[in-house]
C-alpha cells in the first residue's frame, strides 16, 4: 500500500503574499529654494540655476532620469554659488560703506574752521 503524497494534499496555510506592485521612482528635488534665494540675492549667477531647474521635469517625464538628477544637482550648485557670491558682495559693500563714512568723518574733523 502506498501512502498519498501528504504535501500535495494539505492546504496552503499562512500569510498570503501580495502581488508585486510597481511604484515609479520619485522625481528629484528641484532645489527651487536655492534658485529663488539666488535670484533674490545675486541674479546674474542664478540664471544658470533657473535654466537647470526648468529642465528637471521635462527630463524626468521623458524617462531621462539620470539627466534629471544631474539637472537638479546643477540647479542646487548654481543656486548655492549665487547665494554665496551675493552674500560676499553684500558684505564687501557694507565694509565699503563703513570705510567711506569713517573716511568722511576723519576728513570733516580735520577741516579748518574759519
Amino acid at each position: 500500500m502506498t501512502l498519498p503524497d501528504e504535501a500535495a494534499q494539505q492546504p496552503a496555510y499562512g500569510p498570503a503574499v501580495p502581488p508585486q506592485q510597481f511604484y515609479p521612482p520619485m522625481p528629484p528635488n528641484k532645489n527651487l529654494g536655492w534658485v529663488i534665494a539666488g535670484m533674490l540675492v545675486f541674479w546674474p549667477v542664478a540664471i544658470p540655476a533657473l535654466l537647470a531647474v526648468s529642465k528637471v521635469s521635462d527630463l524626468w517625464f521623458t524617462g531621462r532620469h539620470q539627466e534629471a538628477f544631474q539637472a537638479a544637482a546643477d540647479a542646487k550648485k548654481w543656486g548655492r554659488i549665487a547665494v554665496i557670491v551675493g552674500a560676499c558682495y553684500f558684505g564687501l559693500m557694507m565694509v565699503g560703506y563703513v570705510l567711506f563714512i569713517v573716511f568722511a568723518v576723519v576728513l570733516a574733523s580735520q577741516a579748518p574752521t574759519y
